[in-house]
């Protein structure tokens, strides 16, 4: 579980080693540099630097107690409140930030995400959504291939499917993996969420994700990476084939 939440606490601009520095630091409460290091492992020098650089990023306070300097860990709480404030400033400029952007070129963009970081940074910026508004995501999902190794990701995924400000559907195959993943997401009780099942082949190791003019592919075989096209042709060609697909897909009453 520990290594879970370092995994996740990396992609909050944290080294895996500041991840583990700043779990030890909410494990023992104030410390010094020496009780951190024994906690972790790491020499006391390293624990000191990376001590320093958490209390840069707000993860960390200093307080000195009789002349001896204590780290003292941020209530995740408020590193929380924190990020949201930053989001939602991010948020308030982003159709400004856009029309810069379509403005630049029309041409079609493409990104590849190499490896098992690649996706899962891909991931958590297709959760980024709060509001859909009037374009949905699409999901065709192998609830198999990505339950191992990435399943720490899916209580963010979960989240965001019970936002009832995102308007999501969800094509899993007709399998006891994908109805007890239906069975799940169906109680989160989003009545903008649908999830149905659909039966043949399945698609391989691989996860497709469209959202407005963005297709994102993900790979989980021997050499995982991630790719997102944004192109609007392309998308309304996935569209038209992902209603075809659900037309025929398995309704769950």
């Amino acid at each position: 579980m520990t290594n879970e939440l370092a995994l996740v606490l990396a992609h909050f601009n944290l080294s895996s080693k500041e991840a583990t520095l700043y779990l030890a630091a909410l494990k023992t409460g104030p410390a010094t540099a020496y009780q951190l290091a024994k906690e972790t492992g790491l020499k006391q020098p390293t624990a000191y630097v990376l001590a320093r650089e958490l209390v840069g990023k707000g993860f960390l306070t200093l307080e000195t107690v009789r002349n001896r300097q204590h780290f003292v860990p941020v209530a995740p709480r408020l590193i929380v409140r924190a990020w949201k404030g930053k989001i939602e400033s991010l948020e308030a400029i982003t159709p400004e930030l856009n029309a810069f952007y379509e403005r630049s070129t029309g041409a079609p963009r493409a990104l590849v995400y190499e490896g098992m970081d690649g996706i899962e940074r891909a991931y958590l910026e297709m959760l980024a959504p709060r509001g859909t508004g009037k374009d949905e995501m699409l999901l065709v999902s192998n609830t198999a291939a990505f339950a191992d190794p990435y399943g720490h990701l899916f209580p963010m995924w979960q989240r965001c499917a019970r936002d009832k400000r995102n308007r999501i559907r969800d094509l899993v195959l007709d399998q006891s993996e994908g109805q007890e993943y239906a069975k799940i997401m169906r109680g989160l009780e989003n009545p903008n969420y649908e999830v149905r099942l659909h039966k043949g082949s399945p698609f391989g190791r691989t996860d497709i994700l469209i959202y407005s003019s963005k297709i994102s592919f993900f790979s989980f075989g021997e050499h995982p990476f991630a790719t997102v096209l944004e192109s609007r042709e392309l998308s309304q060609t996935l569209h038209v084939l992902f209603e075809a697909t659900w037309k025929n897909a398995k309704v769950i009453a």
